[in-house]
């Protein structure tokens, strides 16, 4: 992995992260207190229930903690009873994918069906957790009656019902991979017992946040070195049951450049054939029109590159067109325009030239999938490297995704690649090789092959050996990530009835 670039942190940076982190900690400690007292009476299901809570607010509210002994003591203490588990003779090994919810976009989702749809040598299931009233994305469900699994669909209902019924369905499989939201008790309770289950391994989807569910992991399957060290670090894992397995990718049989579809996609969108187009795409507060580290957010960096230059086009998939992002578009002649969650992804990529990581935060899926592509990519680092978390890191990106140290080199990245045709296609192709050679085709299948066979080893250790963390993982850090981490926005994703499907006309 490549060493992220240390960066001086400004004098006025992040000055009243640390009494919000106490805030939420307080906060925290009332609701664990609460759902504490309310097992300790026997009242299991508000307990599950208040563990839940207690989860979802510091995965959103970031308390200076990325796990809670205390928390998950709790929880595993809640976990229905079972028989103990014990392998089948099958045709073919069977996997069981936990998620709490799958929606039509969304890295976590996609990690799952690309596992799904890549493993042709076992069969694959999907249980939704809290699915609700969300409609199942079609690609999933047809990934999964390819494989020759089952879709499984939680009903509402008690948590206590429900975690019974996960545990159920983990007893009956070879393997569980856990991809489940930072605050899914009803999961983790049903997970929690090593011996009454099949292996589990965790995928560390959200692996800057806090999240519940430790206890429940034998295997830790990161996605990046970043995250693998801060697990060992603030969640006390133990780093000989910790992996990577890279984020797997669609293999394009050609290049965006030389794919037949780009023109006509460029035509419908109303671009020139002598224009540029740069795209970026991630949740909206990665990209922090907010300045809360006292720099130049996103915005406010890139509408000048783009005012200055009318071969440009800038659209920006995510944040929401209005506050900064509609004066950047007015600044820019509706050149540089935010465009909201989109499902049409794939399209805007092959009509890119240039890719541009989110920053303060970086969204490593977004770079992926058009860097895959040849479409180079550029990043600029406002953090040090004990935050590292935070930017964009993965197998394949050494030496090939351009990362900037400061503005000026940046504004300076990005300009000299505007004006450099064969340049950007130099760096987008050795970018396509680099994720490639370990997001796709047999190096990423003989990496996940290697997840399933360390599995059953895995859930042995935690069996002799069960998760026991220092104490102090309960107290709140103060460092420069957690307070980086206390002032992204409280919100969750949009609800998907907000998702657009349409390519946009031309520029107003």
């Amino acid at each position: 992995m490549t060493a992220a670039p240390r960066v001086s942190e400004p004098e006025t940076a992040l000055p009243a992260a640390v009494e919000r982190i106490r805030a939420y900690h307080v906060r925290f400690l009332e609701l664990l207190g609460q759902a504490e007292r309310l097992a300790m009476v026997g009242r299991g299901e508000e307990a599950l229930g208040g563990a839940q809570q207690a989860a979802g607010w510091s995965w959103l509210r970031h308390a200076g903690l990325h796990a809670s002994p205390r928390l998950e003591s709790l929880v595993r203490g809640l976990a229905p009873a079972g028989h103990p588990w014990r392998p089948r003779a099958r045709r073919r090994s069977s996997v069981l994918h936990v998620l709490t919810q799958a929606y039509p976009t969304g890295g976590h989702t996609r990690w799952s069906d690309r596992i799904i749809r890549a493993d042709r040598a076992r069969s694959h299931s999907v249980l939704l957790t809290a699915q609700g009233r969300l409609p199942v994305p079609p690609w999933l469900r047809a990934s999964v009656e390819a494989s020759g699994g089952r879709l499984h669909l939680l009903a509402d209902g008690p948590m206590g019902a429900r975690a019974t019924a996960i545990a159920r369905l983990a007893a009956d499989v070879d393997l569980v991979l856990a991809n489940i939201h930072p605050n899914d008790a009803a999961a983790v309770a049903g997970l929690a017992g090593p011996a009454r289950r099949a292996p589990v391994a965790t995928l560390n989807h959200a692996d800057h946040a806090f999240w519940l569910g430790m206890s429940a992991a034998d295997l830790l399957v990161g996605f990046r070195g970043a995250g693998e060290a801060l697990a060992v670090r603030r969640r006390g894992a133990d780093a000989d049951r910790c992996a990577i397995l890279p984020l797997p990718v669609d293999a394009p049989g050609r290049p965006a450049l030389d794919d037949p579809r780009r023109s006509r996609i460029r035509e419908a969108m109303g671009i020139g054939a002598d224009e540029i187009v740069l795209l970026s795409a991630g949740s909206p507060w990665k990209f922090d029109p907010g300045h809360f580290r006292g720099e130049p957010s996103f915005p406010e960096v890139l509408a000048p590159i783009v005012a200055a230059d009318p071969r440009l086009r800038l659209y920006v998939l995510g944040p929401r067109p209005d506050g900064e992002w509609a004066a950047a578009a007015r600044a820019t002649d509706a050149r540089m325009r935010a465009l909201g969650t989109r499902t049409d992804y794939t399209d805007y990529q092959l009509a890119a030239d240039l890719y541009l990581d989110p920053f303060p935060f970086g969204s490593l899926y977004s770079l992926l999938e058009p860097g895959s592509l040849g479409i180079p990519g550029v990043g600029l680092a406002q953090w040090p490297s004990e935050a590292a978390v935070l930017m964009v890191d993965a197998p394949g990106l050494d030496g090939v995704h351009r990362v900037a140290r400061g503005r000026d080199e940046y504004e300076a990245l990005v300009r000299g690649l505007v004006d450099d045709e064969q340049a950007r296609r130099d760096l987008g192709g050795r970018l396509r090789d680099g994720i490639l050679r370990s997001h796709a085709g047999e190096a990423w299948l003989a990496a996940f092959d290697a997840i399933v066979e360390r599995a059953p080893a895995a859930r042995e250790a935690a069996l002799a050996s069960p998760w026991a963390p220092d104490a102090t993982l309960d107290e709140p850090a103060m460092d420069l990530l957690a307070r980086g981490l206390a002032w992204i926005p409280e919100s969750v994703p949009p609800p998907s009835e907000r998702v657009t499907l349409h390519l946009p006309v031309a520029r107003a």
